[in-house]
């Protein structure tokens, strides 16, 4: 049994673990650059990666999909968690922890820093943290590739080095979505329940903020940090939920197909649908509809004064 510091220069040990290793390969690694399957080259059929690909890091050409799609071409089982930010790679009985992403930079500019252990016990905790982390991931697919691509976006500075590049503030975005209440599916409801207490520390001071939560299973491309304005059109006069801001989207796990998105919701009254859209029009000269996003500037500022909401993104 050995453990040891390796730093620098990291990925030779990473390769000579993996050529030695005998069954399944695992690795939970936050971000896959254009070379990671190059450098995942002893990872094959059956062979288990879980991975950020999710929009706030192919937005930052931080994973990227063609990588991904050649993985999954010789049978890997990739996934995907959007806020993965984890290094741990399993390769037989050695486990491998610390800095290193799985790209051009990690294995030939950065200084990286990993911990290398075949102690038994540390060995089965990291395989068992991968497995867990699968199992609240969802699993690429040929519609999600195909999703991907058209939303990444290559990292400024030159070629895709593995790591999220320093972007500039974005433009708020702002979605207007009409939503009829109804119950949740189990799985979703089972979901909520055993996540809701993370996120509610997430969203923000109990007293101003609460951990809000929607579903679909049509794989809507929202992005961390967007907002929504939720109209509930069940009634006889509708009303709007202020602006409620997108925290992650994550699978809600088992057989379900249900994408669960959570937010970041104000504590304020709703507002009625017709006072919303008149102050916005009046304010902005801009008119409201179901299912847009609001474009103009002075459009998405008139509807945070309503609820003297900063502008949060």
């Amino acid at each position: 049994m050995t453990t040891e510091l390796i730093t620098g220069k990291v990925w030779p040990a990473i390769h000579a673990a993996a050529e030695m290793a005998r069954g399944r390969k695992l690795a939970a690694v936050a971000y896959i650059g254009e070379d990671g399957a190059e450098l995942l080259s002893d990872f094959a059929e059956g062979d288990v990666l879980v991975c950020n690909m999710g929009p706030g890091a192919l937005q930052a050409g931080a994973t990227h999909p063609d990588a991904i799609a050649t993985l999954i071409r010789r049978g890997v089982h990739v996934y995907s968690h959007p806020s993965l930010h984890a290094k741990v790679y399993v390769l037989g009985a050695v486990a491998i922890v610390g800095s290193a992403n799985v790209s051009s930079n990690a294995a030939n500019r950065l200084i990286e820093v990993v911990t290398r252990t075949t102690d038994a016990r540390l060995v089965t905790d990291a395989r068992r943290f991968i497995r867990s982390t699968c199992r609240n991931s969802m699993q690429i697919d040929s519609a999600y590739l195909r999703e991907a691509r058209k939303a990444y976006r290559r990292p400024r500075g030159g070629a895709n080095s593995g790591k999220p590049a320093r972007a500039e503030k974005p433009s708020v975005r702002l979605h207007v979505e009409d939503f009829v209440g109804s119950d949740p599916p189990t799985l979703v409801e089972k979901h909520y329940r055993a996540n809701v207490d993370d996120w509610q520390a997430k969203a923000g001071p109990s007293s101003k903020w609460s951990a809000d939560f929607s579903w679909d299973d049509n794989r809507r491309w929202l992005r961390d940090n967007d907002w929504v304005l939720w109209v509930y059109v069940g009634g006889k006069s509708p009303e709007v939920l202020p602006p409620m801001q997108v925290l992650c989207r994550l699978p809600a796990g088992g057989r379900s197909a249900q994408i669960v998105t959570w937010y970041r919701a104000a504590n304020k009254r709703p507002l009625a649908w017709n006072h919303v859209k008149g102050r916005v029009l009046a304010n902005a000269n801009y008119e409201l509809e179901y299912g847009q996003t609001v474009k103009s500037t002075a459009a998405v500022k008139s509807i945070f004064a309503l609820w003297k909401l900063e502008d949060r993104a």
